[in-house]
């Protein structure tokens, strides 16, 4: 069968994780799938392809943010009436989303509840099924699992590898006022703390390894790759795990190990759930962070990988 898999590609590995975990899942339920991988932020989401099963993959897929944000409900941003109101899920058993989650901030919870939780259901209303990474708030119905990042990774042990990453502002969003001059004050000493210990800074983007550079990281000390692909054999060599990207610590704790995340918007709670540490910045002072990496701990999931697995499968196997 063809698969559409609804992604991004070449900007973000953690969606493109999420998206590898559910080509996993697909392969275990079709013994012989066809996929394309459809960019949710390209021109192509408004033209029609055909397909068999349409699959969105673990995406931030909810928000509702206060009214001075450029998309401030989930609703509004570009590709949602062609992913849910259009030709994707217009037939419904043909569609579902698969570890789909929320994404706000500052203090992790919608701005209008109501209006938030309408988007939830007029998502479960087009879809076969769909599974959250992380529960959602005020939300029952969707089964409640995990990223399937941790699908790609769950059968790695990892190695000896000490992986760090920073991003400017310690995130991808807006930083409350408050964890923006908290995340000052913290990130040149960790920085300093890691890089003397050992840990080769792990860049996502161009961007980061500038940024990493400012830091004084030497070039050796720098991984960075232009194909999401490339991040997998490199995050499974992880020992120890520290940074800002939230997939970069909930690939490395899927593996079990020991993982400690460091930024300030909800998805810290899909990073928890597969077993790593979270914090905002204002919660993890340096002393503490070096307790931590003195005797860091095994992550703990809250789901168990395997029967999280076979579920979907079994799920992906009744569609259509």
């Amino acid at each position: 069968m063809h698969w559409l898999l609804i992604t991004t590609r070449h900007t973000n590995p953690g969606d493109e994780f999420a998206r590898m975990g559910v080509q996993r899942l697909i392969r275990a339920a079709d013994p012989s799938p066809e996929f394309i991988l459809l960019n949710k932020e390209d021109m192509d989401i408004h033209r029609q392809f055909d397909f068999d099963r349409a699959v969105v993959c673990g995406m931030p897929l909810f928000w509702n943010l206060p009214l001075d944000w450029p998309v401030r409900d989930c609703r509004d941003i570009d590709w949602w009436k062609p992913v849910m109101r259009g030709w994707f899920s217009k037939d419904k058993e043909k569609f579902a989303c698969v570890g789909v989650g929320d994404v706000m901030t500052p203090g992790w919870e919608p701005t209008n509840t109501f209006e938030f939780q309408q988007a939830v259901q007029e998502a479960w209303d087009r879809c076969s099924f769909m599974s959250l990474r992380a529960p959602l708030q005020g939300v029952g119905g969707p089964r409640v699992s995990c990223c399937p990042s941790a699908f790609e990774f769950m059968d790695s042990k990892g190695g000896n590898a000490l992986i760090c990453n920073f991003m400017a502002n310690g995130g991808h969003f807006h930083h409350p006022h408050s964890e923006l001059l908290a995340w000052d004050k913290l990130a040149r000493p960790l920085s300093d703390l890691l890089r003397d210990r050992g840990f080769v800074f792990c860049a996502h983007t161009m961007k980061e390894v500038g940024l990493a550079r400012d830091m004084g990281w030497p070039m050796r000390s720098i991984f960075f790759d232009t194909k999401a692909e490339s991040y997998v054999p490199f995050y499974k060599t992880a020992k120890v795990y520290v940074g800002n990207r939230v997939h970069g610590g909930a690939v490395c704790a899927a593996q079990g190990v020991p993982s400690f995340v460091i930024t300030y918007d909800s998805r810290l709670r899909m990073a928890e759930r597969i077993g790593a540490t979270v914090g905002k910045p204002s919660w993890t002072p340096i002393d503490y962070i070096k307790t931590w990496l003195a005797d860091p701990p095994r992550p703990l999931a809250a789901v168990n990988f395997q029967t999280e697995f076979d579920w979907h499968v079994e799920q992906l196997k009744k569609m259509g």
